[in-house]
């Protein structure tokens, strides 16, 4: 099939249109990507919820050069470019802040993103002849616990275990648990309930048995489970209580 001159000018009118697109992206509204990354509870949300607080309120960022000069003309949020990125939660977190009653927002749990446009006047020679440019700032809010499994990518998963048992062997929080992990036997067919009390140390711990199959008597006994790790929660309450000037209330 030939191919006709209106299609090869519809195709030269679309490259040109694109490459134009691209180039007034790259010299007209330039893009700023900011990457906020760090531990659990170390602030990345608080401050990224801060930051753009303050940018889209122009007047408490004396700081800023441009807001300073008065050259930003407007401030404003936009869909992120990449809508595979779930968006970074700004209202909900800044309505989390400046509750009547404030309280801290969700911690960062996975990659999220928001876009920030601000309008501004140029300076220089060409100032008067070009109308305020278009800057896109694209704040990334990173989970930096990511970052900690790098290290992981050259190792297998029996020498990252053997040098975390190694390493927390000598630490007297961790006593109980080697204990625990020692007396298991890893070549054994995988048990569902001994995996999960390895897992969390302060789980009750599953029953053992007899060669028989059978429990020993008086031992394991779900009441009796229940009981022991229903005590310190009863104790706990009360102590509660008597701090608050009341009663606990019975289980």
């Amino acid at each position: 099939m030939g191919v006709g001159l209106t299609d090869l000018a519809d195709g030269l009118t679309r490259g040109v249109e694109s490459i134009g697109d691209s180039i007034s992206e790259t010299f007209f509204e330039p893009v700023i990507r900011l990457g906020v990354t760090g531990l659990a509870r170390s602030g990345k949300t608080v401050f990224i919820t801060s930051l753009v607080a303050n940018l889209l309120d122009r007047g408490r960022m004396p700081g800023l050069l441009a807001g300073a000069e008065g050259r930003i003309e407007a401030a404003y949020l936009q869909p992120q470019p990449d809508d595979t990125i779930p968006r970074f939660e700004f209202e909900n977190h800044l309505a989390a802040l400046t509750a009547p009653v404030p309280y801290w927002p969700d911690s960062t749990r996975s990659i999220s993103e928001l876009r920030l446009s601000l309008k501004v006047r140029p300076t220089g020679l060409l100032s008067g002849l070009s109308g305020p440019r278009t800057i896109h700032l694209d704040i990334v809010d990173y989970p930096g616990e990511w970052l900690l499994d790098l290290a992981l990518l050259d190792k297998s998963y029996a020498e990252w275990a053997a040098e975390t048992l190694e390493r927390i062997a000598a630490r007297p929080q961790a006593e109980a648990y080697l204990q625990q992990a020692r007396a298991a036997d890893g070549a054994a067919r995988h048990d569902e309930p001994t995996a999960q009390a390895l897992a969390h140390p302060s789980a009750p711990q599953p029953p053992q048995h007899n060669a028989d199959g059978r429990r020993p008597e008086g031992e394991g006994d779900p009441l009796q489970v229940i009981a022991q790790h229903r005590a310190p929660l009863q104790a706990g309450d009360a102590a509660a209580a008597r701090r608050e000037g009341g009663s606990a209330s019975p289980a």
